[in-house]
């Protein structure tokens, strides 16, 4: 009889370490996909972080000359009055679909932070510049002023409003940093040719 006895105890027993491997298998498993998640969104992270560094590299300050008290932007020959916005404004030049340097500029200002975490929206470019006869908005958010310029060329002035299609986040940043974007657009009010 022990024998049987001893052959249940050691079949239940056997049962019971089967139930507690299951059960630490189970918690294993749900820990490394946790870890995957975690994986995934530091990953997704990271490239959004190499991306905005990559963006901060191109980015260029306007040249100021201080005999004139102008700031320059080359690559659309043209000039603003330095003042304490003006100064702030840094700009790089978008890209075709071929990769090189347009005649488009992205303008952001020094002033203010990144957004922490990911966005859907880059929020820190929030002025577009193109030499362009007529206004054409690329989205809803963005408000065209048009300047003529002593050449003959017009520019373009998009003023991004930090809100498309039900995404607020931009704009919610923009106040949380106290930053306008449409109070930039002064700075381009004296906008000359040179």
């Amino acid at each position: 009889m022990k024998s049987k006895m001893e052959n249940k105890t050691i079949h239940i027993a056997g049962i019971i370490i089967f139930i507690v491997l299951i059960i630490v298998l189970s918690c294993i498993l749900y820990k490394q996909n946790q870890l995957d998640d975690r994986s995934v969104v530091v990953t997704e992270a990271l490239i959004s972080q190499k991306a905005e560094l990559d963006q901060i590299q191109s980015q260029k300050r306007l040249s100021y000359d201080p005999n004139s008290k102008m700031l320059y932007l080359p690559e659309l020959s043209i000039k603003l009055p330095y003042n304490e916005d003006s100064a702030s404004l840094v700009y790089s030049l978008r890209l075709d679909e071929n990769g090189a340097e347009s005649d488009e500029v992205d303008i952001s200002s020094d002033k203010f932070s990144r957004p922490g975490g990911l966005t859907q929206l880059d929020c820190t470019q929030f002025l577009r510049l193109k030499v362009e006869d007529s206004a054409n908005p690329y989205n809803p958010a963005e408000q065209a002023y048009t300047y003529k310029l002593q050449d003959g060329r017009t520019l373009q002035v998009y003023v991004f409003s930090g809100e498309l299609e039900g995404n607020h986040e931009c704009k919610d940043f923009y106040e949380a940093q106290q930053i306008y974007p449409k109070d930039y657009i002064k700075a381009f009010e004296a906008v000359q040719s040179y």
